[in-house]
């Protein structure tokens, strides 16, 4: 009876060896195939990375221009053609370099704050300045188009840089045109507006009811050719960085006031009037000459294209050490894609222009102006036909 059991317990022990023998070469293989089929993952994945990284190789030497990628800190990873000509090394030479290996410390500075900006912001970098490489010195346009991985974050830049010399030179040229052009059409304009204050002051002897009226049209013209070509002329000063700033304490109330009071006529031909509603201390430190161009070309603005016998409310309001001024009309309704452009050189919105001249300086210029006082200027428009321009300027 013990030898039976024995017996038992050993054919027992004998299929229970033989199933984990079987389950295990079973677990076996399929660890094998497993293995080599993610081994031949891995090479498709490398094939696919060399053919992309071909494909990307070719299309930045077949471009015209400078181009090269690197890494955020300025690591070189792949540089085309016509960056490696212009240093006459290998373009193999570049990968694992540094940008700052190339260029004086300043620029070196200024690259990698771009890549930065790209890297937080995740949003393509686009500049035209100088750049003074080992090789490469001249007016370039900066284009920076940030590069993710899976997870979103930037972790590669891809930059162009296209040679604008020319172009700079010719607008160079243009600016000169345009400046000369200026000042030649300045002095009689302002001739004319002196001998005009001569005759409507009774000064050469008296002047009829209907020959005023004439001689007033005449200097509303000629003083709207002076604004016009005063706005140009500072619009080119701003653009060249030659436009100073002379700040003053004033009263930014007194300002607007005054500013109304010499858009009256304007007022009273559409029918329009003015409320006001501000706080009591509007005080601020800034140019008074350059917030009051400001303010006439937002509320001739307002005026201009606000509907006959409507209300314009301006309120000055302050937040922080910031006094923000806001001027609401009732005017035909601007899409959303279009107001974003108001503020752009000389551009036009559905007709839009600033009354100062159908050049599309007007609130271009302000832009400038209160971007130079580090503030910040805005326009809103709703689909009830309300809009609403704006700025906010630091008190101090």
């Amino acid at each position: 009876m013990v030898l039976a059991f024995l017996g038992e317990n050993c054919q027992f022990s004998i299929l229970h060896y033989k199933i984990f023998f079987f389950v295990s070469l079973f677990c076996l293989l399929v660890s094998i195939f497993c293995t080599f089929k993610y081994l031949l993952k891995i090479e498709e994945l490398k094939e696919r990375i060399l053919v992309q990284h071909s494909q990307l190789k070719t299309i930045i030497d077949d471009t015209s221009f400078i181009t090269y990628l690197c890494n955020v800190d300025g690591t070189i990873l792949i540089v085309n053609r016509n960056f490696s000509s212009i240093f006459k090394l290998n373009p193999d030479n570049f990968i694992g370099a540094n940008l700052k290996d190339y260029c004086e410390d300043v620029h070196s500075s200024k690259i990698i704050e771009e890549n930065l900006y790209v890297k937080e912001t995740k949003m393509p970098l686009f500049v035209e300045r100088e750049l003074n490489l080992k090789g490469l010195q001249g007016f370039y346009r900066v284009m920076k188009y940030p590069v993710f991985d899976s997870d979103g974050n930037v972790v590669r830049i891809v930059c162009v840089n296209k040679n604008i010399d020319k172009e700079k030179e010719l607008e160079n040229r243009k600016n000169t045109f345009v400046s000369t052009l200026i000042h030649d059409l300045k002095t009689p304009i302002i001739a004319q507006i002196k001998a005009l204050d001569l005759v409507i002051g009774e000064k050469l002897g008296p002047v009829n009811n209907a020959q005023m009226d004439f001689l007033l049209q005449i200097k509303d013209s000629c003083v709207y050719m002076s604004d016009l070509i005063f706005n140009i002329l500072d619009t080119y000063l701003y653009d060249d960085g030659k436009a100073h700033i002379y700040q003053e304490k004033f009263n930014l109330i007194d300002v607007l006031q005054l500013t109304v009071s010499n858009l009256s006529n304007l007022l009273k031909d559409k029918g329009q009037e003015v409320k006001i509603t501000t706080i009591e201390n509007t005080e601020i430190f800034a140019d008074k000459f350059q917030i009051q161009r400001v303010l006439t070309n937002l509320l001739s603005n307002s005026i201009n294209y606000g509907f006959c016998n409507s209300v314009i409310e301006i309120d000055i309001s302050q937040k922080d050490r910031y006094l923000h001024l806001r001027i609401n009309n009732h005017s035909p309704y601007i899409p959303k894609d279009k107001i974003n452009m108001i503020f752009d050189k000389y551009n036009s919105v559905s007709g839009l222009n600033s009354l100062t001249g159908s050049s599309g300086l007007g609130l271009y210029l302000s832009k400038q102006i209160i971007d130079a006082h580090n503030g910040e200027i805005y326009a809103n428009s709703e689909i009830n036909e309300t809009c609403s321009f704006g700025f906010c300027l630091p008190k101090d």
